[in-house]
């Protein structure tokens, strides 16, 4: 008579689950990879075309990396003022960091202040737009890929 588990499945049929099992898992990981690289690739293009542009070094900085091991897709720019054009600037008083005095040109004449008041910005997040804009199919692929993969779909 055969061994047979709490489950009521032979020793072989358990091996066999293993397999099929360790296969699922991989075959999930294959296509979760390749959708967070698409869609990882499709951010980084929406991030640069809404990236506002007034020299071109915010856009150009915006780079598309993806980990093949760890299966993540990271977007985003060096540039220290980024996440002021993203989040914006409450107004805020400018003051001189090595001088007595602000000072610029207006036509021949020039002009020294002890400090300025500006206004603030508002913001411009480009880079939570291109997220948002990824996220609703992002999350779709992924579920495709987890019924697919359940269902044994190519």
């Amino acid at each position: 008579m055969p061994k047979v588990n709490m489950l009521g499945m032979r020793k072989r049929d358990v091996a066999q689950f293993n397999r099929d099992m360790r296969n699922t898992q991989s075959d999930l990981k294959d296509r979760v990879r390749v959708t967070v690289n698409r869609k990882g690739i499709k951010l980084h293009a929406n991030a640069v075309q809404g990236a506002p542009v007034d020299n071109g070094d915010l856009r150009g900085s915006i780079r598309f990396i993806f980990d093949d091991h760890d299966t993540i897709a990271t977007v985003g720019t060096d540039k220290v003022y980024a996440p002021y054009v993203e989040f914006g600037t409450a107004p805020h008083l400018i003051t001189p960091k090595n001088k007595k005095a602000l000072s610029w040109k207006v036509g021949k004449k020039r002009i020294f202040v002890k400090s300025v008041r500006h206004p603030g910005t508002e913001p411009n997040p480009f880079m939570r737009n291109a997220l948002k804009s990824v996220d609703p199919e992002f999350r779709f692929a992924i579920a495709t890929d987890l019924r697919d993969t359940i269902n044994g779909d190519a």
